[in-house]
């Protein structure tokens, strides 16, 4: 009786162990995912300073640069008209 309840107690705790090295398996790939994901960034980043100082500019962050807005409201895009409401009111 006893043997048998200390093998079920093992059991349970195996599964359990199981489930726990299953999650840690999944986050351990998310995490090798991102650090992934930022060597490319930086790679990137490599380059683009490469650039920069070939060209000899000094290097903006995406975020700190300016950005440039068409204000366009109330104009058609083609020759600053609205265009007609229907084809038959010409």
């Amino acid at each position: 009786m006893l043997g048998r309840m200390e093998k079920e107690l093992i059991e349970d705790h195996n599964k359990d162990l199981d489930e726990a090295i299953k999650h840690c398996k999944t986050v351990i790939e998310h995490n090798q995912s991102l650090i992934e994901s930022l060597e490319r960034m930086k790679d990137v980043n490599e380059r683009k300073l490469a650039t920069l100082k070939v060209k000899g500019t000094p290097y903006t962050l995406a975020a700190e640069k300016l950005k440039k807005v068409k204000h366009t409201a109330g104009k058609h895009k083609a020759h600053g008209r609205k265009p007609p409401l229907h084809p038959s009111s010409k």
